[in-house]
Parts: C-alpha cells; structure tokens; sequence
C-alpha cells in the first residue's frame, strides 16, 4: 500500500512539473513584451504635455547618444517630444544582457544628465519630468521614460516587464 501511494505521488508530480515549467515560461515571455509593445502601453498609459512622435531606430540612437550600439541593438521602439518639453519613451532590445546594462548606464550618466542641464537653462519647469524620468533595465530590455508623471509610469514599466 506505501508502495502504491508513493508511486501515484511521483506519478501526479511526473505530470504537474512539465505543466508548472511551461506555465513560467509563458510568463517569463509575457513580461518581456517586444520594444514596440512597451512603448504603446506607456504611450497609451500615460498623458503628456507634449504629444512625442514615433521616431526610427537610427534616430532614437543618435540623439540618445548610443550610436555606437546599433550593432548591439536587436530591436527598438520611441517617442520623442518636440523639443519644448523633455518627454520621451525609448524602449530597446539589446544583443545581450551586458549591452543592455552599459546602454543604460550610458543613457543615466550621460544622457539624461546633459538633457537635464539643457533643460535647467532652456526650460526649468520642465527639469522635475528628468529628475523623475523611469529608466528600467530587466533581461536584454532598456526602457526610458520621460513624462510628467514617473509614478504612473513606473506602474506601467512593473507590470509589463
């Protein structure tokens, strides 16, 4: 009877594990949605001052800075303001987890520092937007944003990534 009771135990666990490790895979897929994904839901998510615009990768790259990473960037999604207000999403896929760290360390210390300082001098109002700016980096995923509520945004960010 032990015998029994045993093998129908590992029996039913021979069944319910493949179920539970495909169950987190498809979870772990859902919260590494592609850039252009993120960046809708943050578009949709969020109100702006300003309405950013869709922009191309080359573009995005550039006047982020990170020209040097194409190579290393598989996929990316943004939208930028019209240079009166500092609001943007940026959502990028990078090659590898290394790269997307370095590009999101480039982006904090250089990026949005030297955007805060053009802003402190062209429009001050518009700093607080930096200094709450939510720049997340999960897996190969990077994602910046810029809007007049980083609270919101971050909500959005932890429930999709």
């Amino acid at each position: 009877m032990k015998r029994t009771r045993r093998s129908g135990l590992l029996w039913a666990l021979w069944l319910i594990l493949p179920l539970t490790l495909t169950g987190c895979q498809g979870e772990a897929e859902a919260k590494n949605p592609p850039p252009a994904e993120l960046a809708a839901a943050l578009m949709e998510g969020l109100e702006f001052d300003d309405q950013p615009e869709q922009v191309d990768q080359d573009a995005a790259m550039t006047v982020l800075g990170l020209d040097g990473w194409q190579d290393k960037t598989e996929d990316c999604a943004a939208y930028m303001g019209s240079g009166a207000t500092p609001e943007q999403i940026v959502v990028l896929r990078a090659a590898d987890e290394e790269s997307a760290q370095q590009m999101a360390q480039s982006l904090e210390q250089s990026y949005l520092r030297q955007l805060k300082d053009s802003f402190a001098d062209y429009a001050p109002a518009e700093t607080p937007k930096i200094e709450d700016a939510r720049l997340e980096t999960r897996g190969r995923t990077v994602a910046l944003c810029v809007c007049p509520d980083g609270e919101a945004a971050q909500t959005i960010l932890d429930k999709e990534l």
